[in-house]
């Protein structure tokens, strides 16, 4: 199934594959599809496995920050995150 669920959070774009995120029942031999997303009862969007599979995120506890980046392949070109108020870089890419 061709395309994406894109979401956007500023300059950053998270792009969901729909045959990772749409799928078939099995029990009603594919009859009736599913969304991997729930809502709440306020509205909000609840992103489960596959947003997960398809973004980078870094928790940092101590400043109280989260880090969203699309995957890419960095091969070895690594950054460690250290420590302190600025602790998770700002980075475009590998």
């Amino acid at each position: 199934m061709p395309g994406s669920w894109d979401f956007q959070f500023g300059d950053v774009t998270i792009k969901i594959p729909y045959n990772k995120i749409i799928t078939t029942q099995s029990a009603d031999k594919g009859k009736t599809c599913w969304v991997g997303v729930l809502t709440t009862w306020k509205g909000q969007l609840v992103l489960g496995q596959p947003f997960l599979e398809a973004a980078y995120l870094a928790f940092d506890l101590d400043n109280k920050q989260v880090a969203l980046a699309p995957p890419a392949n960095c091969g070895e070109k690594l950054v460690a995150f250290g420590s302190g108020p600025n602790a998770i870089p700002n980075l475009k890419g590998c």
